[in-house]
């Protein structure tokens, strides 16, 4: 057998083995106790007349095979055939899985070609006993439970040793399982292809997971060293945590170089830093916290300022129509100029005013508040000093009244009602105090007001529009 078969793979595991047991080195009653020490099926052939290639008879030796249900090891089934050897000897030196289960079945009769080619000795079938159920017709044909079983294995086999090509995996059965197993390798080719694929995933999926994990390692340890260097910036007036910080991190820069990516021994001290920057994100997001409480008190005083800037524009506005309408007025006041009397020599005041009006729409918006702070003071000043106007402008002066309340109501503010009450004191004092050729009289006053307007309109480009005497009351 061994002569012959010598060109057969070595197989680690198989359903079917056979051996040669040597009957000097075999138990005296083996034949007789053969059924219940193997508890296999089994078949076998005495050959007592081999001779060797000088013609001389060889020892007598028996020709034995065993079937399992299962593959089994070559340890193992060792071990059954030895069941066999007399007590402190060894029928056999080996054994060999069955590639081909008829050839092996002939071969216990030397019933081959090869045998019948090379002068080997023929034995009668009858020599060949089988026990415990043995039958070659049912080992031939391979059963849909049994090719499923060995399906079964063979995954098992691939799994277990992690193959990622079908060809690697073919190599490794062709050596590790008996012939029989060809016929599954073939017909599930894919089913076994797809398996192998699955180990090649997983074990792609790992080294990605794990190359992931170090650079994820890398990032945490480089994040949590530069979160430790800000806080050593920001606490440098803590010199004695300064200098503990820095040695942390020296000492964690060594060992990182050190250990080159050995996570295990960073995790405590990438806890530690992360702890730290636990800490330091907290004060961050407090001194976050407070910096968002004071954007929205920045925003509310700037949306109180953008109010106060329209209210502003409004009065501009309104500054501007009460403007033309004291020019209106001033026209009228013209030609009843004779009932002029004396106007007092704080006149002055009124020019005053008068520059600070022209040069209120150059000014910036804090510059505007200055400049209605500074005519309402010169407004008060002025209060009181204007008497009695000539009795025929009253007519006149009803109602420009009429005109600037429509207009302080809508302007609210204390500043305008109080204006309205100022200019109409001055105009009364004007009245009384000066005469009509002064160069302080309402006339003179007037057209110098209506040329300094004529003078503003022309340099202002986006003068707003003007509403008449008729609109505005």
């Amino acid at each position: 057998m061994a002569k012959e078969e010598g060109k057969t793979p070595k197989i680690a595991k198989a359903r079917y083995w056979w051996a040669v047991l040597y009957q000097e080195n075999m138990r005296p009653d083996w034949r007789e106790t053969i059924d219940d020490l193997l508890q296999l099926p089994y078949a076998y052939c005495e050959h007592t007349a081999d001779k060797d290639s000088k013609g001389e008879h060889r020892k007598d030796h028996v020709h034995i095979i065993v079937a399992k249900s299962n593959t089994t090891s070559y340890k193992h089934i060792m071990e059954v055939f030895n069941l066999l050897s007399a007590p402190g000897k060894k029928a056999l030196n080996t054994c060999e899985a069955c590639v081909n289960i008829r050839h092996c079945y002939d071969y216990l009769i030397h019933d081959t070609d090869s045998c019948r080619k090379q002068g080997k000795e023929q034995y009668d079938p009858s020599r060949r006993i089988t026990g415990n159920n043995f039958d070659i017709g049912a080992y031939e044909q391979i059963s849909s439970a049994q090719k499923q079983e060995m399906l079964k294995e063979l995954v098992g086999y691939i799994i277990a040793n992690g193959f990622t090509t079908i060809n690697d995996f073919t190599v490794a059965a062709m050596n590790d399982f008996d012939g029989c197993y060809w016929e599954i390798i073939v017909g599930y080719n894919g089913t076994l292809e797809r398996y192998c694929r699955g180990n090649y995933l997983k074990r792609k999926a790992k080294a990605e997971a794990r190359d992931a994990g170090e650079r994820k390692a890398g990032e945490i340890v480089a994040d949590a060293t530069e979160r430790a260097e800000r806080a050593s910036a920001a606490r440098k007036r803590d010199e004695d945590g300064l200098r503990a910080a820095r040695s942390d991190l020296a000492e964690v820069e060594r060992q990182r170089v050190e250990t080159r990516g050995e996570l295990g021994a960073l995790t405590e001290q990438v806890g530690e830093k992360q702890s730290q920057a636990a800490e330091m994100d907290g004060e961050i997001a407090e001194k976050m916290a407070e910096l968002d409480r004071l954007d929205g008190e920045i925003a509310e005083k700037m949306a109180e300022l953008d109010r106060l800037d329209g209210e502003i524009g409004e009065k501009i506005e309104l500054r501007n129509e009460v403007g033309d309408n004291l020019q209106r007025e001033q026209r009228r006041l013209e030609s009843v100029r004779q009932a002029a009397g004396r106007l007092e020599e704080d006149v002055e005041e009124l020019e005053a005013i008068a520059s600070i009006a022209e040069r209120f729409d150059h000014a910036g918006r804090f510059e505007k508040r200055g400049m209605l702070d500074e005519i309402a003071a010169r407004r008060d000043g002025l209060r009181g000093r204007v008497s009695q106007f000539v009795e025929e402008v009253r007519e006149a002066v009803r109602r420009l009244e009429v005109a600037i309340e429509d207009l302080a109501r809508r302007l609210g503010p204390r500043s305008a009602r109080m204006t309205t009450k100022a200019l109409k004191r001055d105009l009364a004092a004007l009245e009384r105090d000066y005469g009509e050729d002064d160069d302080r009289s309402p006339k003179a006053r007037a057209a110098e007001a209506q040329r300094a307007a004529r003078a503003r309109d022309a340099n202002r480009d986006d003068r707003p529009p003007q509403r008449s005497w008729s609109q505005s009351r």
